[in-house]
């Protein structure tokens, strides 16, 4: 059975990881409040497998950035300011 689940990043630039169900899908990346919230598919009858471990990447408008960003998520607003987000893939180098 399908279900949409929330998950929550900080309205912070870097790397963040999430603990995810295997196989969600992100939908849509939003603001709900004061954070920065990824809302995904998630099959609930797999929800006791293990979960797995997903990093995003969250950028300012205008600031430079190293670090590999493969997947554009969104974009959001937090007071004043304009995050980005990107996954990065892990089985890819």
């Amino acid at each position: 059975m399908k279900e949409i689940w929330k998950f929550e990043l900080e309205p912070q630039t870097g790397e963040q990881i999430l603990d995810m169900p295997s196989g969600a899908q992100i939908l849509t990346v939003q603001t709900q409040g004061e954070n920065i919230c990824l809302w995904a598919e998630v099959d609930s009858s797999e929800i006791y497998l293990p979960k797995e471990k997903r990093t995003f990447i969250v950028h300012f408008t205008g600031v430079s950035y190293t670090r590999k960003c493969d997947s554009y998520m969104g974009t959001c607003t937090v007071d004043h300011f304009m995050f980005h987000v990107f996954e990065r893939l892990q089985n890819e180098s």
